[in-house]
């Protein structure tokens, strides 16, 4: 049985011009010990969403581990319209555009889902894939706009909107099965700005493989570790990473996968 959980993987700027609402934001569930053949249940859901009447974004995916299946609007507070509101030409590339506006101001309770998709997992055993929210000018930007001084969210410039990214990995992850002891998994600092530190207990003689991707799951770094029973560790510095921004370090021994996001900033 697959695990959702939701996880904080943005890092929030505290900044003058925010409403005294807060930052205006997303989120989406993660799930790990997936199987192929899954439909997964994605709800958008919003945090301080108070007087907002418009947005855009990008939402993404690798099309070689999760499949676009369908929309549902069941409750659906902002009266969306699939055939306004969203674009699905390229949802086989791993590709939603979404754009809504409104005449009225909208306000809703944290936590409540505007809309949902399904997704079906196709990816192989071990593979994985986030599903994150962006944008692709000039067609589509990321911005949320609120309140009658048009105060506008952006995705990279203050003020920013807070966000949740989804995540999906295929297979075992943190389990506890002989092998890598995910639980004892740590990652210092998160987030992190110059370089930082990956400690697990290594109960096995089998090798461990060590890598980073990237939101759409591209491996940008990897490192293999030779069999060391006992507490195991190394540094990774920032000069590893292509730029800021959220990442997914994974750690595979045998049939155990782990997987802790990290924030470079």
């Amino acid at each position: 049985m697959f695990k959702r959980s939701y996880v904080l993987v943005a890092i929030v700027w505290l900044l003058p011009l925010a409403s005294s609402f807060g930052q205006v934001g997303f989120t989406l569930p993660s799930y790990s010990n997936t199987n192929t053949g899954d439909v997964l249940d994605f709800p958008v859901k919003v945090v301080n969403f108070d007087s907002v009447f418009s947005m855009q974004y990008v939402m993404r995916w690798d099309p070689q581990v999760l499949e676009f299946q369908s929309l549902d609007h069941v409750p659906n507070p902002l009266a969306i319209v699939d055939s306004l509101c969203f674009n699905l030409t390229q949802a086989g590339q791993g590709i939603i555009r979404f754009r809504w506006f409104s005449t009225l101001y909208k306000t809703l309770p944290n936590e409540t889902a505007i809309y949902s998709l399904k997704m079906k997992v196709v990816g192989a055993n071990g593979s994985s894939s986030s599903l994150y929210f962006t944008e692709l000018p000039p067609v589509t930007y990321f911005e949320v706009v609120r309140g009658a001084s048009n105060q506008i969210f952006n995705l990279n410039l203050p003020p920013q909107a807070l966000l949740t990214n989804g995540q999906v990995t295929v297979g075992m992850v943190d389990g506890f099965e002989p092998g890598l002891a995910s639980s004892s998994l740590l990652v210092y600092p998160n987030p992190f700005s110059t370089s930082f530190s990956v400690t697990y207990e290594n109960v096995s003689v089998e090798e461990a493989r060590v890598y980073i991707t990237d939101l759409l799951g591209k491996i940008i770094f990897e490192e293999k570790k030779y069999p060391n029973l006992g507490r195991v560790g190394m540094e990774i510095a920032n000069v590893q990473l292509p730029g800021k921004g959220t990442y997914f370090l994974h750690v595979v021994q045998g049939d155990v996968h782990a997987v802790r996001p990290i924030v470079y900033q």
